[in-house]
């Protein structure tokens, strides 16, 4: 980044800045924080305030001081519980609690500093300086909140904010470090200069609908999943995985992947009892590296000088990761002799056409939007009252929070850090209040930067094709999307193929364009051969339909035999609703649900941030407020749907006798038998909404595996539980769904 020769060193202070079980100690944490930075080596580099003040006001609000507001907000997680990040029902919020108290303060430094990832300086010798800094940087951001929660599960809901604990502190510790990436210089005085870019790709729908087969469904999904990933990797390498904020990279099997070879491979820990590589820390099943879970969308929080130069590099890292694919399919193709010359078309005009439909096919749009230099400049990119559009929506929310702050809040109740000239020798909390920190307002810039993506799409080019349509059966078009010339096909293409190829391509008359063939290949001739993933028919077969009608879903679909009587199959095609509106921050929680409640050891005394604000009616609309949307909402959102997809949806699937096609988070698609699908459909429904399904299975990807059933339970409404996925005490690890 430009004169900024210790990125990865300032991103690691911002992500130490506060230790996990700060809300346990406030006392001693920056005590506690220090130490954890000198146990990464960084006892030179400054406290980073600056984003921690931006990262705080983008997931809080401006509360009073505790003292004269005469209000007490304390987390023990039994009394004081998590709250849900996307609310409850019916104004009432979902808690989480635990079964018991996190307590003394020795254990929980040690429990803090036993799990922070140390590296084995001897593997790193031979890296360059910023190469170790950045490598350090990945293992704290990708290891410790992991290790944290297998030692004690209790450790994953620690709160950033006793008197808001819907977020946690792993959350916070990570929009810190984004906002520190957006450093102009080293000099920690220097305001931040960051921008929103966000990009996506497609074409979805059509790409992945265009199947002839159970596999090409699964297909075309996990290569837009596998693309996105190959983006983010690109991405990260620059500006830092924390800087992605939708999806959630933490914990992404195929986001992991792709840094396998190049890092978590490559790099050793000294700390943990069954890892040397980090990678075999990691070590994601077989079965979700091969589940398709990322969206084809994602939003980065960037360096606003840089973020032009990092959409660039992403974009070209999508086409050339999906150039390679094409290139190792052709290859394959040639080297089986079915690129050779025919009497209709030669092996260079195939060539050419094959190359042409490739550059055409994958739409990538972008938008940067940088953020204005103060709080009032970054609310004026709102459309303005009355318009009913997302920023609109935005700046409602953020005013009901200005509102309580600088109007009705008493003066002498008012934390100073939050408001402007608080610094000043002369200041009085009875002064003119306003509120400072441009951070309250990422909801605004952020409908203003979906605003612009929104007419980038609309406007993007549509390159000619060199050739008008032409009669004769060289130019047949592709028999499953009817427009691109068929590079593929015909009798003697099929009488070339070979004996292991020819389940791939059942259907003879089929001719099929540059697109297809590859989507049709290269789970063999790319991810298999060259990411040694367990793809082919035999590790991964897709369902026969006759077996599976039966309650048999690993028949394999090379083999036609027919099932047993008169079964029938059933297709589940799941969709969440209105995810767009959860996604933009439409359908954000009141911030009433949100604020802590509890009642003191004695359960009588009620004691919590939303007791203050019930004592005066004068906050009742405040309360009634939807919360505005924040960075640590997209990223507990995004694993919502995350932890759906690769801990639930295959799960009940296969508890049902299914087999699950793809899941992307929010829509789902399943085949099983006839009778079983309506009751899976229930169960999906019950995971997704936080409730435990009836059935459940380990999942697994062919059969004789060993299997549990009923490996899913809820620990409270919201948090579901695998008992396959547990911490050092045996006990399930909670999620959010």
């Amino acid at each position: 980044m430009p004169e900024n020769h210790t990125f990865w060193k300032r991103k690691l202070a911002a992500l130490l800045h506060d230790p996990p079980s700060k809300c346990l100690n406030l006392g001693e944490h920056e005590d506690w924080s220090a130490r954890a930075m000198a146990a990464a080596g960084l006892d030179t580099v400054k406290y980073p305030r600056l984003p921690d003040w931006e990262a705080s006001a983008a997931d809080r609000i401006p509360f009073p001081k505790s003292r004269p507001a005469a209000v007490s907000c304390a987390f023990d997680g039994v009394k004081a519980g998590f709250h849900h990040p996307l609310g409850g029902k019916d104004q009432a919020p979902c808690v989480l609690h635990f079964d018991k108290e996190l307590s003394g303060l020795e254990q929980l430094e040690g429990q803090d500093s036993t799990v922070q990832p140390v590296l084995d300086d001897s593997a790193l010798a031979s890296w360059n300086p910023e190469e170790v800094d950045r490598a350090r940087f990945f293992a704290h951001w990708r290891l410790w909140r992991q290790w944290a929660r297998e030692k004690d599960w209790r450790f994953s809901f620690l709160p950033a904010d006793t008197r808001i604990p819907d977020h946690t502190i792993w959350h916070h510790m990570q929009v810190t470090s984004a906002f520190a990436g957006c450093a102009v210089t080293d000099d920690p005085a220097v305001p931040l200069r960051p921008a929103f870019l966000k990009m996506q790709i497609g074409p979805v729908q059509d790409f992945i609908a265009a199947a002839r087969s159970i596999r090409d469904l699964w297909s075309g999904s996990y290569m837009l999943s596998w693309l996105m990933a190959a983006g983010l990797k690109k991405l990260s390498e620059l500006a830092g995985p924390d800087s992605v904020l939708f999806p959630s990279l933490w914990g992404q099997p195929l986001f992991d992947l792709h840094w396998r070879d190049s890092l978590w491979s490559q790099v050793a820990v000294s700390n943990h009892p069954k890892a040397k590589k980090c990678w075999d820390a990691i070590a994601p099943s077989p079965a979700t590296l091969l589940t398709p879970n990322l969206p084809n969308v994602f939003l980065a929080l960037v360096p606003a000088d840089d973020a032009e130069r990092l959409a660039k590099e992403t974009e070209q890292a999508i086409r050339n990761e999906f150039q390679r694919i094409a290139d190792k399919v052709w290859d394959a193709c040639q080297e089986k002799g079915l690129c050779d010359d025919e009497p209709m078309i030669s092996e260079e005009d195939r060539k050419e056409r094959f190359g042409t439909q490739l550059r055409h096919f994958l739409s990538i749009s972008w938008q940067v939007t940088p953020w204005p230099e103060d709080l009032k400049s970054c609310l004026a990119l709102a459309p303005g009252k009355g318009s009913k559009m997302p920023g609109d929506v935005a700046l409602e929310r953020i005013e009901a929070v200005r509102t309580m702050a600088e109007e009705l809040l008493p003066a002498e109740h008012r934390d100073s850090r939050y408001y402007h000239n608080s610094g000043r020798p002369d200041y009085k909390v009875s002064d003119p209040a306003a509120l400072k920190s441009r951070g309250l307002a990422w909801s605004v810039v952020l409908a203003h930067n979906a605003w612009g993506l929104d007419g980038a799409r609309q406007l993007r080019d549509f390159p000619g094709k060199p050739s008008g349509p032409a009669p004769g059966t060289a130019n047949n078009k592709d028999s499953l999307t009817g427009r691109d010339e068929a590079v593929a096909g015909g009798v003697t293409w099929q009488k070339r193929m070979p004996r292991e190829w020819k389940h791939l391509f059942k259907h003879e008359g089929d001719w099929i364009g540059a697109v297809t063939l590859v989507k049709r290949l290269w789970h063999l001739a790319y991810l298999k051969s060259e990411w040694d993933l367990a793809t082919d028919s035999k590790e991964f077969p897709m369902p026969n339909l006759h077996s599976l009608a039966a309650g048999s879903p690993f028949g394999n679909d090379e083999k036609d035999e027919p099932g047993a009587g008169e079964k029938y199959f059933a297709v589940i095609a799941f969709d969440g609703d209105e995810i767009g509106k959860w996604v933009s921050g439409g359908k954000t929680p009141s911030i009433r649900t949100q604020l802590a409640d509890y009642k003191d050891s004695s359960n009588v005394q009620r004691q919590g941030m939303r007791e203050y604000f019930e004592r005066d009616p004068k906050f009742e609309k405040f309360l009634t407020t939807n919360r505005p949307l924040s960075p640590s909402y997209h990223l507990q959102f995004s694993e919502a749907l995350g932890d759906f997809a690769l801990h639930c949806a295959n799960a009940i699937v296969q508890g049902h006798n299914g087999r699950l096609v793809y899941c992307g988070g929010d829509d789902v698609l399943a085949i099983l038998p006839a009778d079983a699908a309506l009751e899976c459909a229930a169960d999906l429904n019950r995971a997704f909404t936080g409730q435990a399904p009836i059935k459940s299975r380990t999942p697994r990807l062919k059969e004789n595996e060993p299997v549990e059933e009923g490996i899913l339970s809820a620990k409270a409404e919201g948090f579901l539980a695998a008992a396959n996925l547990l911490d050092d005490d045996r006990r399930p690890i909670p999620f959010v769904v």
